[in-house]
């Protein structure tokens, strides 16, 4: 890799297609916590010595690079059979491995042949610092390799912050959507802090971290980091045991699930000089070994939990970082001393549960700190680690404070007990702004987001004030200070007797915004019935934002108030909770946002969180799909004119599934092979026009089973495609219909 001074890995792009089926050799470290190394032995040290102080070391990946001397597939061969013998995985690059924006499918087959047999293949280099120019060449290769060993992890390292993008999350956006969501296995950069001048610290790390953070919440993808283990003159200082620690908790607090040193050998012969890494130029540990071998042996009993949990959020307390967040007046875990330099964060279980973990956010200072928690839970366990185990803390019930020593750097990551659920309002008590706004009987901006719920007395809500005679746009905005991951927003209504719901707004948007001008919608709805006094909540796709606005463009006009048209609130809250939109599976989109989601989107939209579909051949899901294999494809699906199509293991225009539901109550198995139509069969399944049936698609191998409204109607026999994306087909000017809650889970 040739690491400049700026940055290191990534992950890859865009997909062409093809209908061929590759041996799957599925990697167990794409499923486990990554602790890799980037620039492994050359040539002449790749032994059983050399791979015995990796294994030593709890390093279970290696990131082979086109600068290195490994650059034959013999070296690659004699590498991957060392690591397999040790439990070790190994991304290869070989000397065809340059320019790979440019190579020809068949030269990325060919590379891929050579190696994805062999057990110990992790992945495939392709690029290492891309810029947003050469996206499109390198996600085609990416997916390319996909196609080739499905499981694999292709290798793309993405630029850090300091680069001098002027919008960095368009960048890493910008590299996800091109290689999609559902394909990119790691979203991965570098971003070295331990700038040349002693003390001097990179002052973008944490919000290059938040920046990672925020885009793997998004699209659901794991993210990585380069952790920085050398030293180069006048650009980087090598780093201390400290600033060891230090880099790996930080990283893991914002939820990094994948951590490589880079560098473990030290490169010669290079543009830039290097001081010793981990491994020095004669193969000799150095220094650096023995605290790395004992602080990946922590991430290695933490990881099995940490891989599993889902960041929730970050909070920084003390002497604030640049863009960091304060912690919340309402949040449940807070220190003590409000002084104390620490990172709180917290993560959610699939299965509900909640843990935190807190890093001594200092250099030199080991801290004896304690925290208040509110609610208290009953118990709270320390995840060990030396054996991976939930163990005693000092935690007392009673009084709700748990107390521990630190080291400079140190991190521990505590368990909170099932059923204990710490929810919290991003919005209580934040700066509110509004188009107009009733100052007075209880009403006012402040009400909004004071934690009551009601229209009592002294605290009515908000309440719009203009244009009280006709019908009119209102809105109101909620700043939470800074970026804050949010998916959940509950609006609740005037909800005082007879005028209980006649200030919700007819037609709608929720919208986010990170600088208060350009607005992003993620909720909208029109002709929305009168809630009464209900709560109304709507989730959708985790968003950054530090503003969250309600724009009302059609009012309800109230009877009990002369008819006046008023935007009203009781209270709005907003939540980031994990349950609420984790990807289902493989993808899944109840079209409650928008359709950033899919491509090909003409003649189609969005109406009352369902999508509408006329004349338009070729929706696909954006997100990728590519290498998906065995799978289950399900959406409420309601034909309005003539049939509906529901196309499945889809590599390109001209060849998928599709199968179609027919007004005439008939199921279509239907397959497109290089642009040639057949029919498969057709299936009495008593499908009647403008009624809403569940469909579900199982595809297993050449199995294809269809299922309506949870009743087995068909099961088709077909080999022609194995793996692909999927989408939707609605024949130009004849078909029609509405589509939602669609999900793709693994088979």
């Amino acid at each position: 890799m040739r690491k400049q001074i700026n940055s290191l890995l990534a992950v890859c792009l865009l997909a062409s297609a093809f209908v061929f089926a590759g041996p799957s050799n599925a990697s167990a470290a794409s499923e486990d916590f990554q602790i890799g190394i980037f620039w492994p032995p050359t040539s002449a040290y790749s032994n059983a010595t050399q791979l015995d102080y990796i294994r030593d070391a709890h390093i279970n990946l290696i990131h082979n690079v086109d600068s290195t001397d490994l650059d034959t597939v013999a070296e690659n061969i004699n590498m991957l059979n060392l690591a397999s013998t040790r439990g070790i995985q190994v991304s290869v690059a070989d000397s065809r491995s340059h320019s790979l924006d440019s190579a020809t499918n068949a030269q990325i087959d060919a590379i891929a042949s050579d190696y994805k047999s062999n057990a110990a293949t992790f992945g495939y280099y392709v690029k290492d610092e891309p810029l947003p120019s050469t996206f499109a060449g390198f996600a085609r290769a990416y997916n390319r390799f996909l196609y080739n060993h499905p499981g694999s992890e292709p290798y793309v390292n993405l630029l850090p912050t300091y680069y001098g993008f002027v919008d960095y999350p368009g960048y890493l956006n910008q590299w996800v959507e091109a290689v999609g969501a559902s394909n990119l296995k790691t979203l991965a950069y570098d971003n070295y802090p331990w700038k040349a001048a002693v003390g001097s610290f990179g002052a973008d790390y944490f919000q290059n971290l938040e920046y990672i953070r925020q885009a793997g919440l998004k699209y659901n993808v794991r993210t990585g980091s380069y952790l920085q283990s050398v030293g180069i003159p006048n650009s980087l200082r090598r780093p201390n045991v400290n600033e060891l620690r230090y880099n790996v908790y930080t990283n893991v607090a914002y939820g990094i699930k994948a951590l490589y040193w880079f560098t473990w050998w030290t490169p010669t012969g290079r543009p830039e000089p290097f001081t010793n890494a981990i491994i020095d130029p004669n193969g000799n540990k150095t220094d650096l070994y023995a605290p790395i071998q004992t602080i990946n042996g922590e991430i290695e009993q933490l990881g099995p939990t940490l891989v599993k949990l889902t960041s929730q959020s970050v909070y920084h307390n003390g002497v604030m970082a640049s863009n960091a967040v304060p912690i919340p007046d309402n949040f449940f875990w807070k220190p003590a001393n409000s002084s104390a330099n620490v990172i709180v964060s917290h993560f959610k279980h699939p299965n509900g549960r909640h843990y935190v973990m807190v890093v001594n956010r200092t250099l030199t200072d080991t801290l004896s700190l304690s925290f208040n928690l509110n609610p208290k839970p009953s118990t709270v366990t320390e995840v060990s680690k030396s054996t991976g185990l939930e163990v005693a803390t000092n935690y007392n019930a009673t009084t709700g404070v748990i107390s521990s020593t630190y080291a400079p750097g140190e991190g521990r990551l505590y368990a909170l007990p099932v059923g204990f659920n710490p929810e919290y309002n991003l919005a209580l008590n934040r700066s509110v702004s509004s188009s107009s706004s009733v100052e007075a009987y209880g009403w006012s901006r402040s009400a909004l987001v004071d934690g009551q719920t009601g229209t009592v007395a002294g605290s009515a809500g908000w309440s719009s004030n203009d244009s009280l005679t006709s019908n009119h746009t209102e809105w109101v905005t909620i700043d939470l200070g800074a970026l804050n991951v949010v998916n959940e927003i509950r609006m609740f209504p005037r909800n005082d007797g007879v005028n209980a719901g006649y200030g919700f707004p007819v037609d709608f948007q929720v919208q986010i915004s990170a600088d208060n001008t350009n607005w992003t919608p993620v909720v909208t709805r029109t002709a929305y019935a009168n809630p009464g006094s209900a709560v109304q909540a709507f989730t959708f796709g985790r968003q950054a934002a530090r503003y969250v606005r309600i724009n009302g463009t059609s009012l309800r006009a109230n009877p009990n108030d002369s008819n006046s048209y008023r935007m009203q609130f009781a209270e709005v809250q907003l939540y980031h909770n994990t349950s609420e939109t984790a990807t289902t599976g493989l993808f899944s989109d109840d079209f409650s946002g928008d359709l950033s989601k899919w491509v090909y989107t003409d003649s189609s939209a969005i109406q009352n969180g369902e999508f509408r579909v006329t004349a338009n051949e070729r929706i696909r899901n954006a997100k990728g799909g590519y290498d998906w294999t065995n799978y289950a494809f399900e959406s409420d699906v309601k034909v309005t004119k003539s049939a509906v199509g529901l196309v499945f293991r889809s590599t390109d225009d001209n060849n998928f599934y599709m199968w179609q539901v027919a007004a005439n109550g008939k199921l279509r198995p239907h397959k497109k092979v290089n642009g040639v139509w057949t029919l498969i069969k057709e299936v009495n399944a008593g499908f009647v026009a403008n009624t809403t049936y569940n469909v579900k698609i199982e595809a297993n191998g050449s199995t294809i089973k269809t299922y309506v409204n949870g009743v087995l109607v068909d099961t088709t026999t077909d080999t022609t495609f194995a793996r692909g994306n999927i989408g939707f087909r609605v024949d130009t000017a004849v078909e029609e219909g509405i589509i939602d809650n669609i999900k793709v889970t693994a088979q």
